[in-house]
């Protein structure tokens, strides 16, 4: 007897092109294009059962906390319905959605991937396209990488991650290294949920939660980032009106000479592991990446908790191990 298709809510906000030849027809503007859509990559109704889910098109994207927002309530929402979900968003929206979901859906218990396609009416036009689309055998719309999520989910992994090239990443851990190519992202740590090669294969063993999945999606924007230069003045650079601060790259604490301040204050600097704060309004961070750090301090601060704690608690495998 033939086993029951899986069910997987497709979820669609941008980054939907499949072919560089119809940049228009091969791409989902608006509700009512998801169909013909859908007839142009038919392989992942034959792997599940799809249902898909129209958040935003390709010129009217949503984005931050209001994409993240809406995407982890619907996830929540359809969580005990469905199998898994494959999240199809803007190449230059995916990797914060994904940490972004990483923290704010906790007891994940189905598959969450997210891919997106890396063809634009700009990058078409660049120089080095036709070589880069070369390397990566042609393979640069979402239709590839919108089958292996399809084929990831219906292996069962619990748990967000990203899904470019022949690599399964956490969001948590990903690292952008080039504008375009078939292997977008990196491990900051070498650590990978899975990889592609003649099949998928994965490489982490997850326990299956039997809770259900909590949703804890309050995230503060209103945070200011400095970046270090020598003879800063951080009283006259900080802004006042900002719930938290993010100093990048201080070489040293001691520099940090500031008044007392209510907000927190992250340091995110590779030169202070190990460091301590004589104030607990000081974080330093150095064991997650840039990004996971700036998203999973907005969401701290959206919690109305002990920042610090939250900081320097594990929540979803995000720490970079020395």
């Amino acid at each position: 007897m033939k086993s029951k298709n899986k069910k997987i809510v497709l979820l669609l906000a941008g980054g939907t092109t499949l072919n560089e030849q119809d940049i228009g027809g091969s791409s989902v503007h608006q509700e009512k294009d998801i169909q013909s859509w859908l007839n142009q990559i038919a392989e992942i109704s034959l792997m599940a059962e799809i249902e898909p889910v129209f958040i935003c098109g390709e010129e009217n994207k949503l984005k931050g906390i209001e994409l993240w927002q809406k995407i982890s309530r619907l996830i929540y929402e359809k969580a005990d319905k469905a199998d898994g979900f494959v999240i199809v968003a803007g190449l230059e929206a995916i990797l914060n959605l994904g940490i972004a979901l990483s923290f704010a859906l906790r007891n994940l218990n189905k598959a969450i991937i997210l891919t997106s396609s890396q063809i634009s009416r700009e990058v078409i036009e660049l120089s080095d396209w036709q070589e880069k689309k070369k390397k990566s055998y042609g393979g640069l719309g979402v239709k590839a990488n919108l089958i292996n999520s399809v084929q990831t989910v219906n292996l069962g992994l619990p748990a967000a991650a990203l899904m470019f090239g022949n690599r399964i990443i956490r969001p948590v851990k990903a690292k952008r290294i080039q504008r375009f190519g078939l292997n977008l992202f990196e491990s900051a740590d070498g650590s990978y949920l899975g990889k592609i090669d003649f099949g998928i294969s994965l490489t982490e063993k997850l326990p299956i939660k039997n809770q259900r999945v909590e949703l804890n999606d309050k995230f503060q924007d209103k945070i200011q980032i400095i970046n270090y230069l020598p003879g800063i003045d951080f009283n006259e650079a900080m802004d006042n009106q900002a719930k938290g601060i993010i100093i990048r790259d201080l070489p040293n604490l001691r520099l940090l000479d500031v008044n007392q301040r209510s907000s927190p204050i992250l340091v995110y600097s590779p030169f202070m592991h190990g460091t301590k704060t004589a104030s607990d309004n000081i974080i330093v961070v150095d064991d997650l990446t840039w990004e996971t750090a700036v998203v999973k301090f907005m969401w701290a601060l959206g919690q109305g908790g002990n920042v610090g704690i939250l900081m320097k608690h594990e929540l979803c495998n995000e720490f970079i191990h020395h």
